[in-house]
């Protein structure tokens, strides 16, 4: 897409976004994981249970990387052999930050009219894991991972503050990606993500180019929608 106002959707985005969906639905699966760690569901010891969860939450850091990359090569931004071989989600995030200032992705909520149904989209401005704060979680999760020195054995913080730690991280992930925006690099058109469609349970996306009907309050509309049907309401 030479354009930087293209609208098209760009070439094979069906297989493009069947692999992104494939990462949201394993950090689905490592964010259940932590919910069960949580809420004392895993036959192992508490402190075990906390070593998990700080282990899915940095799963979660490297896929939610490793999805950025994915996606943005796949849909048209030029990146290099040394990012492709990169393994750190936080130098990742900054290879691309070089590239693509927008890359990351963009929480969002559906408003709802009387009837249930959604007829605006507003951005989502607190309370989400942030670029910023994607590699310092990365850290702490790092840093939880080890047993560290003679020193330190028996020296690890209460299973409660670790818990509530934990909580307020993984609460940051969902909301973060429960619905999300992909901002396409040289194009105005973005792709929305939703982590669980109501029938399937499963995420599914809408690639939406720029529309500009009378009403001012919607300026996109969906052009592709996987799964078929109403994914997101605007026409």
């Amino acid at each position: 897409m030479s354009d930087k106002h293209a609208t098209d959707a760009p070439k094979d985005i069906h297989a493009i976004m069947a692999r992104y969906c494939a990462l949201m639905e394993e950090i689905k699966d490592r964010t259940w994981a932590v919910r069960l760690a949580l809420e004392g569901k895993l036959p192992v010891h508490p402190r075990v249970a906390v070593e998990l969860s700080y282990l899915q939450l940095r799963m979660v850091c490297e896929l939610i990387a490793l999805a950025c990359l994915m996606a943005h090569g796949d849909l048209g931004l030029m990146i290099g052999e040394k990012i492709k071989d990169e393994d750190r989600a936080g130098v990742i995030l900054k290879m691309l930050e070089t590239l693509h200032p927008k890359f990351y992705p963009r929480p969002i909520r559906q408003i709802l009219n009387s009837a249930g149904v959604a007829e605006q989209i507003a951005d989502i401005t607190t309370g989400f894991l942030t670029r910023e704060e994607l590699p310092k979680l990365y850290g702490i999760c790092g840093n939880e991972l080890h047993q560290g020195t003679l020193r330190d054995v028996g020296r690890f913080p209460t299973t409660q503050k670790s818990n509530q730690e934990i909580l307020g991280w993984y609460e940051k992930v969902l909301i973060l990606l429960g619905h999300h925006k992909i901002s396409l690099w040289n194009s105005s058109s973005e792709i929305w993500v939703g982590m669980e469609e109501k029938t399937t349970k499963k995420v599914f996306w809408s690639f939406m180019k720029p529309f500009f009907p009378t009403d001012p309050k919607i300026g996109l509309k969906a052009r592709l929608r996987e799964p078929a049907g109403p994914a997101w309401l605007f026409r």
